[in-house]
């Protein structure tokens, strides 16, 4: 589970929630390198995919890994939604400008 500290940004629900986030070696979810994220409130993300006892609570402090998860949901989803209206269209431009 990750919290995000104060400052470093909020999540954004997507249409396509679950991040899978993967090593170049392998994409199976059997596979303990890879994990599955959910973002659940707009600065709560979950994860399932790791070993069994590995388990950790994570405090995303940098506002580029906040904004790089939101760019992978908004990539993924056709609808996005955020706690601020601007941040959406922010994020939308940032999209627009990588694409």
């Amino acid at each position: 589970m990750g919290f995000i500290k104060p400052g470093a940004g909020r999540f954004v629900l997507g249409s396509f929630p679950v991040l899978k986030l993967t090593p170049e070696h392998t994409t199976s979810l059997a596979s303990h390198d890879v994990e599955s994220w959910l973002t659940i409130a707009p600065d709560v993300i979950v994860g399932a995919g790791l070993a069994a006892g590995s388990e950790s609570l994570v405090h995303i402090e940098n506002a580029d890994t906040v904004l790089e998860l939101n760019l992978l949901i908004a990539k993924q989803s056709s609808v996005v939604a955020g706690s601020s209206r601007l941040a959406v269209q922010e994020l939308i431009g940032k999209l627009r400008d990588i694409e």
